[in-house]
Formats: structure tokens, C-alpha cells, sequence
């Protein structure tokens, strides 16, 4: 069993931690959020993982919102949501509608910490 804290994952529909190998595998996945990736976990803790969702599938989403924040700075949501769209539409790792909510929580919280 690994340490109980938030850096570590969750087995679906349980309050207990335990690192699962897919989640680790793609840990690195967010390689430009740096110090963020704990709020990021948190927010999939949050809303994905007792649904039976993996961090590993959702890292790509938090990355390009986070990367897009930093590099269109000057942009509102307004702005930024069809072409946040795009990109990930354009990746084809899920559907936008099930991603759009991971996406704007790192396009908040990059701008939030700028």
C-alpha cells in the first residue's frame, strides 16, 4: 500500500489510496505543469477517480490547458474554448465533452498562478 496522500491514486468507489500502475505509467504526462500537478490531481480526485476514471487519461487534458494558458496569455475563456476545441478534438483522445471540464480547470489555475 503507498503512503495515503493525494499524489497517490485511488482504487475506484473506495476512500483509500493505492498507486495503480496505468495511473503511474503516465504520470509525467503534464511535463510543463511542474508545480501544479498536485491541484491537478486534487481536481481529478475531485471529479474523475471514484468514477473509475485514471489520472493517465486525463494528464493530456490538464497539460493542454495549462500549456494553452501560458501561451495565449491575453485571451479570455471566450477566446480560448474553440480553440482549446480544436487541439484536442484534433488529438483524438476522447471526446471533447468529457475532457472540456479538465481543460479549463488547468486553463484557470495557469492563469490563476501567473
Amino acid at each position: 500500500m503507498a503512503d495515503t496522500k493525494i499524489e497517490n491514486w485511488t482504487t475506484p468507489g473506495s476512500d483509500s489510496f493505492t498507486e495503480r500502475l496505468s495511473d503511474v505509467e503516465n504520470e509525467g504526462a503534464c511535463v510543463n505543469c511542474g508545480d501544479y500537478v498536485p491541484e491537478y490531481r486534487k481536481h481529478f480526485m475531485d471529479h474523475y477517480a471514484l468514477n473509475g476514471g485514471e489520472y493517465g487519461h486525463y494528464a493530456a487534458a490538464y497539460e493542454l490547458g495549462h500549456s494553452y494558458a501560458h501561451n495565449h496569455a491575453s485571451e479570455d475563456w471566450s477566446d480560448a474554448e474553440g480553440n482549446l476545441r480544436r487541439q484536442w478534438e484534433q488529438r483524438r483522445q476522447g471526446s471533447w465533452g468529457d475532457y472540456a471540464d479538465a481543460i479549463r480547470f488547468a486553463w484557470n489555475s495557469a492563469r490563476r498562478h501567473r
